[in-house]
């Protein structure tokens, strides 16, 4: 997404690329679990609060609780969000790519897995809109596309999650 001049804004690059949060692949399994617990009550939240449908809420986490369970996908998972903790301007597409290829491995929705990554993404993602000094207004307008790529995907393909970059 690009913000043009007559907003007021210069245009972001990469800004919407994915989302946020923090596990590196050196960390023990303990330390998986806590935060993925923890992480598991984050992403129930955002389903919450951007009104996402109780079915696709339910499918949502039990993926999530596939991934945990299943390593080459996790690390892939965790990895991709601690690159972009570091760098928000990093290539996704490549890492979405090894994400879903993994997942069809696993026999693991690739189009659920997406979604969940930009939704682990969004407290990054946060910051970098707060010290871009957009207005929260925007940045609530770019989460709020989650859901529409949710239902879009939905409608489509029959799955609950995302087949198209964000």
């Amino acid at each position: 997404m690009t913000f043009h001049a007559q907003s007021g804004y210069t245009p972001v690059v990469n800004l919407l690329h994915i989302w946020y949060n923090n596990v590196c692949k050196s960390k023990a399994m303990a330390a998986y679990a806590r935060i993925g617990g923890t992480m598991r009550e984050s992403i129930a939240q955002f389903c919450t609060e951007h009104q996402f449908p109780l079915e696709a809420q339910e499918t949502l986490l039990n993926v999530y609780e596939s991934i945990l369970k299943t390593s080459a996908v996790r690390e892939i998972f965790f990895r991709t969000r601690e690159e972009y903790d570091q760098n928000p301007q990093i290539d996704y597409q490549d890492k979405l790519s090894s994400l879903q290829k993994a997942c069809l491995e696993e026999n693991i929705s690739p189009e659920s897995a997406s979604l969940l990554l930009f939704i682990i993404l969004v407290p990054r993602l946060t910051r970098y809109y707060e010290q871009a000094s957009l207005p929260v207004e925007i940045c609530r307008a770019s989460m709020d596309d989650l859901k529409w790529k949710l239902l879009e995907c939905r409608r489509v393909h029959g799955i609950w999650g995302s087949f198209v970059s964000w």
